[in-house]
């Protein structure tokens, strides 16, 4: 199956859902991948019968869920360092980091 993550939380979902079976997502993937990737991995299952279109649909809706929980779950990047903390924080980061030099600009990143 596709590394793709849309094509992977479709295929999970589908799997899931008790939509296809293992074997026919297997096919589809092994299909999409000799196409190039130019059809997206429900379009192959449902021109394969193996996923009606309401389901794909529906798949489609729940997928877009998924997708919006996990990326809210997702944690936020960590600040810039000097936001963090000050001096300190910025010499310790960069002896970890290997520096030998550290530029401060006012108004500038580090």
């Amino acid at each position: 199956m596709p590394s793709d993550p849309a094509n992977l939380l479709l295929g999970r979902l589908a799997l899931h859902y008790k939509l296809v079976t293992q074997e026919q997502l297997v096919r589809a993937g092994r299909l999409q991948a000799q196409e190039g990737g130019t059809r997206r991995l429900g379009e192959i299952l449902v021109a394969e019968g193996s996923l009606s279109q309401r389901d794909l649909e529906r798949l489609l809706v729940v997928q877009r869920e998924v997708a919006a929980k996990q990326a809210a779950a997702t944690p936020a990047a960590p600040a810039p360092l000097a936001a963090r903390g000050g001096l300190d924080d910025i010499l310790v980061q960069a002896v970890e980091r290997g520096a030998s030099d550290v530029h401060l600009h006012a108004g500038a990143p580090i």
